[in-house]
């Protein structure tokens, strides 16, 4: 029985294309057409014939060319997008560092403003 990464590995990258054919009766199926009896527990079967495609499901896994494609792609894009949020976390952080400066300078001249108004001098 495939186990839940390897199924959905195949329900990600390979739903387009053959991924088993049966030894049993030379069926030839694709990942949606794999056979499942959840009351007997019983997973990954020709639905032709009931024999256990594990074996060549797992093949089918090692050797899918179009799943490394999609894979690396995939990690390619996730690389791009890390390197992304990074950028822009770093720009948030100088915009949050610029507006604390510029607060602080408000504040002192609201103060010298205030200091101003009331007459007595600015401090230097």
């Amino acid at each position: 029985m495939l186990g839940r990464d390897e199924r959905v590995a195949l329900a990600n990258y390979c739903r387009t294309h053959a991924v088993a054919v049966c030894p049993g009766c030379a069926e030839i199926l694709k990942a949606h057409e794999i056979a499942a009896d959840i009351v007997l527990g019983k997973h990954d079967f020709c639905p032709k014939c009931r024999t256990d495609l594990t074996a060549v499901l797992r093949q089918h896994l090692t050797e899918c060319t179009w799943r490394r494609v999609q894979e690396r792609e995939t990690r390619e894009r996730a690389r791009e997008v890390r390197q992304q949020a990074q950028e822009l976390s770093k720009t948030s952080q100088e915009l949050r560092d610029r507006a604390d400066v510029l607060a602080r300078e408000a504040e002192a001249a609201q103060q010298r403003a205030r200091e101003t108004k009331r007459g007595t001098p600015p401090e230097r």
